[in-house]
């Protein structure tokens, strides 16, 4: 909530394919909520696990550029819409390496809000030493983690990978990333758990389960948690969803192989309280 006549904060930090943009969309129309015109901003995962950010600071120039080029093509420059996006993205090409600019990016439409946010999923990699950057970053910090199925999640990862391939040999991309930390480190909630409780009080942190995300009375929770207005969400919309792909049983069991102590790690945090397709999983292959 609001403290100090100045908002909340409110990181959504991920998983990635777990629902992050859905969430970044309804915030972004909750009208207590203030979002920048693009989901991801990348500030604290560029500084504390670049290795892992989606992209770099060059990319982020880049797209200023780009951005910059188009705006005298077909009347852009009479687009407000257009033209906020290109502030913002001039605003986090200021930020690299400069945390009050990012500040300003983050709350220049806060004004009478009760939070300004955003998410990026790649921030749930940046360990505790970032998590704590991210804490101390507002006198009101809220963290937003979704959990999901660790084999469905890591699948999704792979066919996500794939969209733009001509051609898409999902089963051969599926083994071949089953070793490729970029798609494993996400659903390694054993660590990220680790990570998080050593950096944050927890009263600041809300984990929740892409399973059970899809229903008003998970999203008026929520809202309550953050001390705002219900605001009901439309469920028929799902984003960036990657190439259908069907996992067969055999792939499903050589997954959970390798990914099994995040079921058991948030299987132990959350007393035995996960989804149903988690412990089919346990039961089928563990």
């Amino acid at each position: 909530m609001q403290t100090d006549n100045k908002p909340a904060v409110l990181f959504g930090i991920g998983v990635q394919k777990a629902a992050t943009s859905w969430l970044y969309r309804y915030f972004d129309n909750h009208p207590e909520v203030a979002m920048p015109p693009f989901k991801e901003l990348h500030y604290f995962d560029a500084v504390y696990a670049p290795r892992y950010s989606v992209i770099s600071d060059n990319a982020h120039i880049e797209r200023y550029q780009n951005a910059v080029g188009n705006l005298n093509k077909r009347n852009i420059t009479r687009n407000s819409d257009y033209i906020r996006r290109l502030q913002a993205l001039h605003d986090r090409v200021l930020a690299i390496g400069d945390i009050e600019h990012y500040r300003r990016l983050l709350f220049r439409e806060g004004q009478g809000k009760a939070y300004v946010g955003e998410f990026t999923p790649s921030y749930s990699v940046i360990g505790r030493k970032g998590f704590r950057a991210m804490a101390a970053f507002h006198t009101e910090v809220r963290f937003l983690l979704m959990f999901r199925n660790p084999v469905d999640r890591f699948a999704s990862h792979v066919r996500f990978g794939g969209r733009d391939d001509a051609v898409f040999d999902f089963r051969s991309a599926f083994y071949k990333n089953l070793s490729n930390r970029t798609y494993t480190l996400p659903t390694d909630y054993k660590w990220m758990l680790g990570e998080l409780v050593a950096a944050v009080d927890m009263d600041q942190v809300n984990i929740d389960f892409y399973e059970r995300l899809f229903h008003q009375d998970a999203i008026r929770k929520l809202c309550t948690w953050l001390g705002i207005s219900y605001v009901a969400a439309d469920l028929s919309k799902r984003v960036n969803q990657g190439k259908p792909a069907e996992m067969t049983t055999q792939m499903r069991a050589d997954a959970f192989g390798i990914l099994s102590s995040a079921y058991t790690a948030v299987e132990n945090h959350f007393h035995g309280d996960i989804p149903t397709s988690w412990l089919d999983d346990m039961r089928q292959f563990g």
